[in-house]
């Protein structure tokens, strides 16, 4: 009896120690693979920001020789793609990264580069308006007053339109209505309306009304901020002062 007891022992011990080696080797993978993705992630972001640095360097340097000067480069290229948009004079590196990486919407710059992550939204002063515009949206905000002349101002009127790309449908400001607090008289007074900041490759595109309110002589500051890769538009009130 304990003879095959002793017979069926290494063969039951290779069972469990094969069960335990196959437990271990997926845990182990399980939490190698993400690491070994994030580092990979990692690397090619470094030497993407590494290549637009030298790309920046190379065309400053041309541009500086004048007429009929050129170069040849060469681009390390580990993951992702580069792309070049003649229209508004950018070259850019594009790349699917995880989550872990790169915090949403960040964005910073060392001279005429950028570097962030969802930077699909821009704003642009055209005269007498602005735009926001992103991948889904394209806002028009009435340009009125500025700093040193505030104008007469009714919020209701800012959005002058929305533009929903996907569906190919306008919004007016006819059919727009922003009241402040939910209290009518606090959409009416002087001021003026801004871009925070202008140009393109912006995590949030937005729109700053600052308007001290005609009754009350309340002040605030309305944010008609668009995301990037955002399908709507949000409004805010910051800096609320009561008369």
């Amino acid at each position: 009896m304990f003879g095959r007891k002793k017979g069926i022992t290494p063969l039951i011990s290779g069972v469990l120690y094969f069960g335990i080696s196959m437990a271990a080797i997926v845990v182990i993978l399980d939490t190698v693979v993400p690491w070994m993705e994030t580092t990979k992630d990692q690397i090619a972001i470094d030497y993407a920001k590494k290549n637009i640095a030298d790309l920046d360097s190379i065309i400053t340097t041309v541009a500086s020789e004048g007429e009929d000067s050129s170069r040849i480069v060469s681009l390390d290229i580990k993951r992702g793609k580069y792309f070049v948009d003649e229209a508004s004079n950018v070259v850019y590196f594009e790349i699917n990264v995880s989550k872990d990486i790169l915090s949403p919407r960040f964005v910073t710059k060392t001279g005429n580069v950028f570097f962030g992550s969802q930077l699909n939204s821009k704003a642009i002063d055209h005269g007498s308006y602005f735009i926001l515009e992103n991948q889904y949206l394209k806002v028009n905000i009435s340009k009125i007053g500025n700093v040193t002349s505030p104008s007469t101002m009714y919020t209701s009127d800012i959005i002058n339109s929305m533009y929903f790309k996907e569906r190919g449908v306008y919004l007016y400001k006819e059919n727009i209505t922003i009241l402040p607090e939910n209290y009518v008289d606090e959409g009416n007074g002087t001021g003026y309306v801004y871009l925070e900041e202008e140009g393109i490759l912006l995590p949030n595109a937005i729109a700053i009304a600052r308007m001290v309110n005609a009754n009350s002589g309340s002040s605030y500051d309305l944010y008609f901020d668009l995301p990037s890769d955002s399908d709507f538009l949000m409004l805010y009130l910051k800096n609320y002062v009561s008369s």
